[in-house]
Order: structure tokens, then C-alpha cells, then sequence
């Protein structure tokens, strides 16, 4: 699905006008994205999770080469859908 079938979903479902929709659709996307430069959480219950890995440096030996390589420190962007998660836990 791409953004302008998305768009004319919404308009189908709400009743609003395409460019109502539009103007609210970039306003999410434009919300997330500056949550996403502050390299801040977003977290929408029931859709997904966009959050922020960080892996620390560490040493590796390089056995062609036979010398101990540096990985440096770095922090990874990660997603998780939260889509048809079992929102009750059962016992068994």
C-alpha cells in the first residue's frame, strides 16, 4: 500500500477530505521523524515500536591479518510491529 492509497483509505473510512487527511498524515509522519532525529522513543500501543540499540565497542582478532580490530561503539535504529500481538495473557 502506498501513501496515496493509505490517504484515500482514511478519507474513505472518516469522511474527511483528501487534503484534510493529507495535511494530518504528513503531520504524523513529520512528528515521528523529529521524534526520531531527538533520538526519542515512539511508541504507538497496537502498530509498533521505533526505539534506539545501542552496541558497545568491542575487540575482534582478524585471523588473515593476525591482528586484534576495534569495533567501534554505535547505536542502531530498530522497529518492532506490535500488529495482532495477544493483548491478554492465558495461563496454561
Amino acid at each position: 500500500m502506498r501513501k496515496a492509497d493509505l490517504i484515500r483509505d482514511i478519507c474513505y473510512r472518516t469522511g474527511f477530505t483528501r487534503k484534510d487527511v493529507t495535511e494530518m498524515f504528513n503531520a504524523f509522519v513529520d512528528s515521528v521523524t523529529d521524534a526520531i532525529k531527538r533520538k526519542e522513543e515512539v511508541k504507538i500501543r497496537g502498530f509498533f515500536d521505533i526505539y534506539f540499540k545501542y552496541y558497545p565497542s568491542r575487540l575482534l582478532y582478524n585471523v588473515r591479518a593476525k591482528e586484534n580490530v576495534t569495533i567501534p561503539e554505535r547505536t542502531k535504529l530498530k522497529m518492532r510491529l506490535r500488529i495482532n500481538e495477544n493483548k491478554t495473557k492465558t495461563r496454561n
